[in-house]
């Protein structure tokens, strides 16, 4: 298997986890649940580089529910901004304990395992960017994941078709007729595929719906927030794609005077 192309080396890796954790830096954490993907909301609270292992906050309840189930075994999706970068690396809780936060207060918290791999995007790759003028971008969603793509189109199993109307490594949004509006629930994972790129191969993945704003009077936007790339290689690889194809698209909007195709 080739190496990540956004990989730092094992020493870089081990110096920017450190740092992190010294920091307390805080971490969004994704996993999955009862079937569906959680962002949640953490932070570093220590690290030992010789027993290879970091410490996170138990992530917090999210108003309204339950505290999240994370077991001993699951795998989690971590990442951290570092200056101008976003760093990201999957890995595996070892334990749960309490953490001596300070003199008076413990808090519960996470053992992770220290992550064979780390890997760093530029910011900028999350910020949205229109697709290129003459290029129209067919988005296909569905309720229930990408891990249901077979079963779409079969009875009670709806496919919902909109427009891209900007796209970044993060998340996306979507132009829908009104009437065609799917109501989805905040927060509630689709599954997503498109082709931002001719004659290349579709991204498939999960996304959770953050929200819908009117455009006009016939049209509505729909906003989504792409979730557990960070948990595996497939899924950085994408990351890695989606920020390309972001870059791309901006690097050409920023050319003057450029002729359609």
């Amino acid at each position: 298997m080739t190496r990540h192309s956004l990989a730092v080396d094992g020493l870089r890796r081990d110096e920017i986890l450190a740092e992190a954790a010294a920091k307390r830096t805080p971490i969004m954490l994704s996993c999955q649940s009862s079937g569906q993907w959680l962002s949640l909301k953490s932070r570093f609270l220590s690290c030992d580089g010789s027993s290879r292992r970091l410490v996170a906050e138990y992530p917090a309840a999210v108003e309204g529910e339950r505290a999240p189930d994370i077991e001993q075994g699951q795998c989690v999706g971590i990442s951290f901004r570092r200056g101008h970068k976003k760093c990201i690396f999957s890995s595996v809780v070892a334990a749960k304990e309490r953490f001596q936060v300070d003199q008076r207060n413990q808090v519960g918290a996470l053992v992770i395992r220290w992550p064979d791999e780390l890997c760093q995007m530029q910011r900028r790759s999350y910020f949205r960017v229109e697709p290129p003028a003459e290029q129209t971008v067919a988005v296909y969603l569905w309720p229930g994941g990408a891990q249901v793509r077979q079963r779409v189109g079969s009875s009670g199993w709806p496919l919902h078709v909109g427009q891209l109307m900007d796209l970044s490594a993060g998340g996306f949004r979507v132009a829908v007729a009104g009437g065609q509006d799917p109501q989805f629930s905040v927060g509630q994972t689709v599954g997503m595929e498109f082709v931002p790129e001719p004659n290349r191969p579709p991204i498939v993945a999960d996304a959770h719906f953050r929200h819908r704003q009117p455009i006009d009077d016939e049209r509505v936007s729909l906003g989504f927030q792409f979730v557990g790339l960070e948990q595996s290689r497939r899924g950085q690889e994408l990351l890695a794609r989606l920020g390309r194809i972001a870059a791309a698209w901006r690097k050409g909007q920023l050319v003057p005077n450029r002729s359609g195709r």
